[in-house]
């Protein structure tokens, strides 16, 4: 899928539905002194070329043939779990596939044993009345056969709605501080802020 437009000239990059808001994308941007302006869905990045390629290599980006900008699997969508690398992305598929289930994000928060354990949040589809602990032995065995055991969260949390910007990109940062009982930040960015504090109850209360 193609997420971001083509180089509008030289010196400057469009992004077409790139959240120009995302605290992450901020911190970059202003680290190699690029100039931002947003517009509705539309984000404008300038600057110095090499700036540009570095914040596009950063950000785990390459230009095709046609000229547009693909954003390829990034470093930190890979969990690392005993010894074992993990796709969020797999994982999340896996989870996403079962009949009851609407959306899910995964994250990974530090263990002492494992380096790091992970954390799978779920979304039911309407309507779902399927007792939620025979949900979750559903999807661990699930999860087990389709991508293997060392791939089991250790907790799966059932939520009504997951952490999103206003372009839709999940915070998974936001999702993993929760877990770690570490303070959030800034949740300025958030399309909907009610979705942290059911979040943090669910958590608590398990």
């Amino acid at each position: 899928m193609k997420d971001f437009k083509s180089f509008m000239s030289e010196g400057t990059v469009k992004f077409d539905q790139h959240d120009g808001e995302d605290e992450d994308f901020i911190k970059l941007t202003k680290s190699l002194g690029l100039k931002v302006k947003t517009k509705g869905d539309e984000t404008v990045v300038s600057g110095n070329d090499g700036k540009i390629n570095k914040m596009l290599k950063t950000m785990n980006m390459k230009k095709d043939e046609d000229g547009y900008l693909w954003l390829l699997g990034r470093a930190d969508d890979v969990l690392k779990v005993a010894g074992h690398r993990i796709g969020t992305a797999e994982l999340e598929s896996c989870i996403v596939s079962h009949n009851d289930v609407a959306e899910s994000a995964v994250c990974g928060i530090p263990d002492d044993v494992k380096g790091e354990v992970i954390i799978a949040y779920v979304v039911l589809k309407n309507g779902i009345i399927t007792d939620k602990s025979i949900l979750e032995k559903n999807l661990y065995h699930k999860i087990r056969s389709d991508v293997g055991a060392i791939a089991t969260p250790k907790e799966i949390y059932f939520v009504s709605k997951l952490p999103k910007t206003r372009s839709g990109k999940i915070m998974r940062r936001l999702l993993k501080s929760i877990a770690s009982g570490e303070k959030i930040g800034d949740v300025s960015t958030l399309d909907d802020p009610s979705a942290v504090v059911e979040i943090q109850k669910t958590v608590i209360e398990n």
